[in-house]
């Protein structure tokens, strides 16, 4: 037996029917209806006092614009979801937010998981299960005149404004070649060059020649040796220089989750030596032309741009 839903006009004759005193079985017995269906009814979209069959119709037509069919698989969605997004670099909350296909992230993950695409999904996903590894805290004692992220103003705390960078190394497997990587917290945008040493006058030249065409306000470093230059990397931006506490990488997450999307083209072992800086700047575009969700699926380079400011107080 199927199941017809109430008209306006029914809803209108329910209301008529309890202001003149009628009961449930009377108001079905005039509508043809089944006193239950007419008992949900009134019960479903009653008011906080009275049923109103305008009201009601509203709650109805309301609930029926909420209420979306969740869409098949067909082939063209997997293509769309695939060759514009995983394939791209994207993850699957990314792909959902940028492309909007109709479907759920949660759902991509469930025919990810069930085998309902054809292609092999994993190998694009960012995490393969791997857990995070958390060290204890001491303190090295490397760097002179180091000061602790502690004392960094609230507007970098917050992502208030770019201009406020995390910096770390990437180091190739032979130990030797390495690529320095620079996270604006504000937009996430990255900025990255290959080192034939990881000495620090040789990293902070470099640093100083891919950052020096925007103003900068501070500079979060890990504890590594290779930034014992820090103050003259500072002065040179006219920022100011801060330190995470050692071994405690969440503190500059945002340069940490960077490192990874970078280790998905450059994995952890693999050597350096044959990387040329153009190769570089291509994954480098690719990570900054990519949406964020934290960025309201813009791009880092589209909300970059849109709120730096260059050192020449003309940014374009």
């Amino acid at each position: 037996m199927s199941y017809h839903h109430f008209s306006a006009d029914e809803r209108e004759k329910i209301a008529i029917g309890q202001a003149q005193g009628k009961n449930i079985t009377e108001i079905a017995r005039l509508l043809s209806r089944h006193k239950s269906s007419v008992s949900r009814e009134i019960t479903r979209n009653s008011g906080k006092r009275i049923y109103s069959g305008v009201e009601a119709q509203k709650r109805y037509s309301s609930r029926r614009e909420k209420c979306v069919r969740p869409l098949k698989y067909t082939k063209s969605l997997e293509d769309l979801i695939f060759i514009t997004g995983l394939e791209e670099g994207w993850s699957p909350e990314q792909t959902v937010g940028r492309l909007n296909p109709g479907i759920s992230v949660v759902t991509i993950y469930r025919w990810i998981h069930k085998g309902r695409f054809t292609r092999e999904a994993n190998p694009y996903l960012r995490r393969k299960g791997k857990k995070y590894c958390y060290h204890g805290t001491t303190e090295k004692g490397q760097i002179t005149d180091r000061v602790s992220i502690d004392e960094r103003p609230k507007e970098v705390v917050l992502r208030q404004r770019t201009g406020d960078c995390e910096c770390d190394l990437i180091v190739s497997g032979t130990g030797k070649e390495c690529i320095f990587t620079v996270v604006d917290r504000y937009s996430r945008f990255l900025f990255s060059g290959k080192l034939e040493d990881k000495t620090a006058t040789k990293v902070a030249e470099k640093m100083v020649a891919a950052l020096e065409a925007y103003e900068w306000h501070t500079l979060t470093f890990d504890n590594g040796k290779e930034f014992a230059r820090h103050i003259g990397i500072a002065r040179a931006l006219g920022a100011k220089s801060y330190f995470a506490h050692p071994y405690s990488p969440w503190e500059r997450g945002t340069n940490e989750n960077t490192n990874g999307l970078i280790r998905e083209y450059l994995p952890k072992g693999s050597s350096f030596s044959d990387l040329r800086q153009e190769k570089l700047d291509a994954i480098v575009a690719r990570l900054n032309d990519r949406p964020r969700k934290c960025l309201g699926y813009k791009t880092p380079r589209e909300v970059f741009f849109a709120n730096c400011t260059r050192s020449d107080a003309c940014c374009t």
